[in-house]
């Protein structure tokens, strides 16, 4: 199973090959983006994933689609790149934080509340242009957990400044914006740059 960007949903692919089998569709009645970051359920029931809700979505949902009935459903607010777990629960990521919820994988219920594992974990939450949502982490069948211990990168929104040789500086710009790639006039006095914004 993998994000396919032509359809901006799930589509599968058979064991030994053939055409991919188009899964999900985001359903712009639910204001979903795209669908990403799919993970079979052990059984292959069902499939967990990230349902993007808006362009540079830092509030993603996890959502379970049900291979019975061909259909998909939020499972989880806030909440992205989600493995279930041999121990019986979802493990998933929230804004860094490595969280586990209790599963019933036979109904395909959450059976309690969520709480949170490791406060450390490295996800790609912040770039303007690309919000993955994925985490750098994995679980192996036994349980093992590995990761990549950080933060959530900086937030990218930033204010472009002129800086004089002697250190002194002054606000090129007041509105923060997405700047980046920023080349100055030949007489120095104006700058050219790029934002995803505007």
């Amino acid at each position: 199973v993998f994000a396919d960007r032509s359809t901006a949903g799930l589509s599968s692919v058979a064991a030994d090959g053939g055409p991919p089998e188009i899964l999900t569709v985001p359903d712009e009645s639910r204001k979903e983006k795209d669908h990403r970051l799919p993970s079979w359920l052990p059984d292959g029931r069902g499939i967990l994933f990230t349902a993007v809700l808006q362009k540079e979505d830092r509030v993603p949902a996890v959502a379970l689609y049900n291979r019975k009935t061909r259909d998909w459903k939020i499972l989880i607010d806030d909440a992205a790149d989600a493995r279930y777990a041999a121990c019986g629960h979802i493990v998933f990521l929230r804004h860094g934080v490595l969280m586990a919820v209790p599963f019933n994988l036979r109904n395909l219920e959450i059976t309690g509340p969520p709480f949170p594992l490791r406060s450390d974990i490295v996800q790609h939450l912040t770039s303007p242009s690309n919000n993955s949502c994925a985490g750098q982490f994995s679980i192996s069948p036994s349980g093992g957990l590995i990761y990549a211990s950080g933060r959530l990168p900086a937030d990218w929104y930033n204010t472009l400044v002129w800086v004089d040789r002697k250190g002194n500086d002054e606000l090129a710009s007041s509105k923060p914006d997405h700047h980046f790639r920023p080349r100055l006039s030949p007489d120095g006095r104006k700058i050219v740059y790029q934002t995803l914004d505007t």
